[in-house]
């Protein structure tokens, strides 16, 4: 494990929010009696030391929770086939994503991989950017009109992340009326999303999987609605931009040269959508929490955009020399990850870790939330520590121990494009303003479709 270095070493790092873990014995009593109703909230102090450890659940099932790199690795690499996506994960998705990439396996996921990976190929990364770019000016003019005045740090990050998405895969800004009601639709279906509570984890069947409400059911129709119509319109060949969008609607996959259908191409763009927005949301808003408490990294992501840019607007070639406003984002990442549980379902019996007998059903839970704070894996596991990413891509930690991009066939191949987003997104904004936030001490994390604050997160914007 590296050792910390440079003159920040002696500094005191802070701890940000999240749930205290305490004993098994306390954590059964959170889960029977506790009304908060937050899978974070019912985690031991086990889960951040051990390596792999079963819980038996109700109707003779075993749920492992898995923290090891190299078990991660067999079930999501080496054994993938035999692993699938649990519907636990993906039940609560698929009224706005359909069968896309995120919710299929098998033969179809690899399909749909097949064509979803030319996105990112052939999307160029610096004209995205420049869509990035003029999201930004747009901000921060909203911005700077509510200077000494208050503002929802969580709220502001969906908004952010919402108008660049938009930009990127549609062409049209969050003001166009589409692009205002899908955001406004969105925040609908989410809002209306189940909890899990802890005896739900335990006596849930496999296949129990919990169901989306009418009002969230309604929201997502509405989303689809829409999609449908600006496919239609690329279909028909009257709009074409150099979108994301386009992409979609024009590739096809390389063994058959058969392209997505129409359905297909609804469910990929209404996925990306989710993806390119909510979970850029997230770690925007932890990161930017993270920085507004640690005066030290702030200062050095603002003296860092001044020298890079020279006063002027953040520039498509500086952010791969920003590097330690890409290490606070990517220690963000660690602290937060926006998904924080990746349940997978056995489909065959195998051995794990020399003493584990894994059965058919049995319920695999690898947690990117446990795995990036393990005591063992990590020094100063649940500290804000950007300069581990300074100049050691693992941040310090073991191969495989940072996974907020997930692994294997299943790994974010929008990777690149979040890191774009978030820097310059982090260096425009913290070079500009002083983000204040009312109460932090009671600022909470939860996991819902990501991990988000429980409250809205009150904050003061001064112009610096």
């Amino acid at each position: 494990m590296n050792e910390i270095s440079g003159p920040s070493k002696q500094r005191e790092y802070y701890r940000p929010p999240a749930p205290v873990p305490r004993s098994i014995f306390w954590t059964v009593w959170r889960i029977l009696f506790s009304r908060r109703s937050d899978v974070l909230h019912y985690l031991p102090s086990g889960a951040y030391t051990a390596m792999m450890s079963p819980v038996k659940f109700a109707r003779g099932r075993t749920m492992f929770h898995v923290n090891d790199p190299k078990v991660i690795r067999e079930i999501m690499i080496d054994k993938v086939d035999d692993y699938p996506k649990s519907d636990v994960l993906t039940s609560s998705l698929a009224p706005l994503v359909g069968d896309s990439i995120f919710t299929v396996s098998g033969e179809t996921w690899k399909r749909q991989h097949r064509m979803i990976d030319q996105v990112f190929q052939k999307l160029r990364l610096k004209i995205a950017f420049e869509a990035m770019q003029e999201a930004m000016r747009e901000y921060v003019a909203r911005l700077d009109a509510r200077i000494d005045g208050t503002v929802n740090l969580d709220e502001e990050m969906a908004f952010v992340t919402a108008d660049v998405i938009f930009r990127t895969m549609f062409s049209r800004p969050i003001a166009d009326e589409y692009a205002n009601i899908i955001f406004t639709e969105f925040n609908t279906y989410q809002e209306t999303l189940p909890h899990t509570r802890g005896w739900d984890m335990f006596t849930r069947g496999v296949n129990d999987a919990p169901k989306v409400p009418r009002k969230g059911q309604k929201a997502c129709d509405r989303i689809r609605e829409i999609i449908e119509v600006i496919v239609d319109e690329r279909l028909s060949g009257k709009v074409e931009h150099d979108d994301i969008c386009q992409i979609i609607c024009t590739c096809t996959d390389p063994e058959t040269g058969k392209p997505f259908t129409r359905l297909e191409m609804v469910n990929q763009i209404a996925f990306f959508f989710l993806a390119g927005h909510e979970t850029s949301a997230s770690a925007l808003t932890w990161t930017l929490l993270c920085l507004s408490q640690d005066d030290y990294a702030a200062s050095r992501v603002r003296r860092e955009v001044l020298e890079l840019s020279n006063n002027d607007e953040i520039q498509y070639e500086t952010i791969n020399r920003m590097k330690f406003t890409s290490a606070a984002f990517k220690e963000g990442l660690r602290l937060y990850p926006p998904v924080s549980f990746m349940p997978r379902i056995a489909l065959k019996e195998d051995y794990l870790r020399g003493h584990y007998d894994i059965k058919p059903d049995d319920l695999m839970v690898i947690s990117p939330w446990t795995v990036q704070r393990h005591e063992k894996m990590w020094k100063n596991p649940d500290r804000f520590v950007p300069e581990r990413f300074e100049n050691d891509r693992s941040g310090g930690g073991p191969n495989g121990a940072w996974i907020p991009f997930s692994v294997g066939q299943r790994v974010c191949t929008g990777a690149a494009f979040a890191n774009a987003e978030s820097t310059l997104v982090i260096g425009t904004l913290l070079r500009r303003y002083k983000f204040t936030p009312i109460n932090p001490d009671r600022i909470e994390p939860v996991s819902r479709l990501t991990v988000r604050p429980r409250k809205r997160i009150k904050t003061k914007v001064e112009l610096l």
